[in-house]
């Protein structure tokens, strides 16, 4: 399946490090404040204009959902490459502008993806000038990703310009992080262990809106793939 209409995603966002634990047990005190590896995260002070809302087909409440509306599940890391990739409307007009980046596989679930490979990740965001100021324009609550950080993507193939690239799978929803360091078990929630729900949208790297689902599922991602 590969997506041959181009859906505006906006793709950015910042790493999360929990904090690992002896191995085999991690505190159930652990606050959201120490879970969180503050990083000089550029997009933070930028001033920001959503693109708005999108009617979406398919939209995941839990993992067994994403799963089924994803072509590629990968873990990986962006390369400092990013350029942006305007796209015009029918009247000759640019419309809306992708951030490319080389994405650096280390693990695939699913897909036919090399590990060690490198593929074009397409990210639904752009940067700007107004008034003299930078301004990021964003889709949906998804904010820019970190550099250098790893994360779990769920991936779509999309056309873009006579070439393929990927995007991640309904907006923030196709991106988590990757905790640096984790003893598991898998008797435990990850919700329960690292208060998941009080962790900030700013510290995900996520826009205003309700993150509700996205930790629910992230709770099951690092469930599933970490465990």
């Amino acid at each position: 399946m590969k997506k041959k209409v181009l859906s505006v995603l906006i793709t950015a966002f910042c790493m999360i490090s929990l904090i690992g634990c002896s191995s085999n047990n991690i505190s159930k005190e652990a606050s959201a404040t120490n879970l969180i590896q503050k990083t000089s995260y550029q997009y933070h002070d930028m001033k920001k204009e959503s693109q708005g809302e999108f009617l979406l087909s398919v939209d995941p409440k839990n993992l067994k959902e994403l799963e089924s509306n994803c072509e590629y599940i990968v873990q990986g890391r962006l390369s400092d490459d990013s350029k942006q990739v305007p796209v015009k409307n029918s009247l000759g007009d640019i419309a809306f502008e992708y951030t490319i980046s080389s994405l650096e596989i280390s693990k695939v679930w699913k897909g036919d993806f090399k590990e060690g490979g490198t593929i074009k990740l397409c990210e639904s965001y752009y940067i700007t000038e107004k008034n003299n100021k930078q301004v990021l324009r964003y889709a949906s609550n998804y904010m820019p990703s970190d550099l250098d950080k790893d994360y779990i993507f769920f991936l779509d193939s999309m056309d873009l310009e006579n070439d393929t690239v990927y995007t991640p799978t309904i907006y923030e929803k196709g991106r988590y992080p990757l905790p640096s360091s984790i003893s598991t078990n898998k008797q435990r929630s990850f919700k329960s262990i690292f208060n998941i729900d009080s962790i900030s949208n700013e510290d995900l790297n996520l826009a205003d809106h309700d993150s509700t689902i996205y930790k629910s599922i992230y709770e099951e991602v690092l469930q599933k793939y970490l465990s």
